[in-house]
């Protein structure tokens, strides 16, 4: 069993999936799978993935129907064998040292089932920015797990926010499938900020990761949660309402 499963949604993504596994593959931990979920990609995603799974056996490659990014990330879940989940994005990229940082929060003292980066940077295409979500408190002892009220807490001090993204957060597999905790495949917008709010609300142990080494990629103008309509935006201000009522 691999320490960690990465999941990777797929979907038009012939311009970048190679930088992707690229820097997955340049990490200086190995113990991990990759699992590729193939959303019926139209250009050549899929030959890509399968050149790359072939050649490297740490890459599984499963092509699914068309049904967004929510249903193939729950594909992944369920194919996943690894202890920890990580979500990364096909346009997205890693540090080199993204998982050994991780490995050392997770392996130190306590195992949490949920660990949250507090800071990513954001590649414009031009330039590449820090991006900062929540100030760690120096008193917190970083082997002990907090609970998911501590942490809300946490990210709601001051100028701090709660992360949102699916890929600022590492899960237990365990905790997941105990918990039967999927992304909401009805949402068409904000659906991974919604996975994250009632996962940190189930979770009793939680850890917090201050490593940056997670870039997100703002130059794909082809991805469907970069382009705006007024339908998804609605669907994001119901579930930031209905959760912004449940944490007050």
């Amino acid at each position: 069993m691999p320490y960690f499963s990465i999941i990777v949604p797929v979907y038009n993504a012939q311009n970048f999936i190679w930088r992707c596994a690229k820097s997955i593959q340049n990490q200086t931990v190995n113990d991990y799978e990759v699992i590729f979920i193939d959303d019926s990609s139209l250009d050549s995603s899929s030959e890509i993935c399968k050149e790359i799974a072939s050649e490297d056996k740490r890459f599984k490659y499963i092509r699914k129907i068309h049904e967004g990014a929510s249903a193939a990330r729950n594909c992944g879940i369920a194919e996943a064998t690894g202890k920890y989940i990580v979500f990364v994005d096909a346009d997205d990229y890693l540090a080199d040292r993204f998982l050994e940082k991780l490995l050392d929060t997770l392996s130190s003292g306590e195992s949490p089932e949920l660990c949250f980066m507090n800071c990513h940077y954001v590649d414009t295409g031009k330039e590449i920015l820090k991006n900062k979500l929540f100030e760690i408190p120096e008193k917190l002892d970083g082997s002990k797990n907090i609970s998911g009220k501590d942490f809300l807490d946490i990210v709601t001090h001051g100028t701090n926010r709660l992360p949102g993204s699916t890929w600022l957060i590492v899960a237990e597999r365990d905790f997941l499938i105990k918990n039967k905790l999927q992304f909401n495949e009805k949402l068409i917008w904000s659906e991974d900020s919604d996975f994250i709010y009632r996962a940190m609300i189930t979770a009793d142990k939680i850890k917090c990761h201050g490593y940056c080494g997670y870039y997100y990629f703002m130059g794909n103008n082809n991805s469907i949660s970069k382009t705006f309509s007024l339908p998804k935006a609605m669907v994001r201000m119901d579930v930031y309402s209905k959760w912004a009522v449940y944490f007050k």
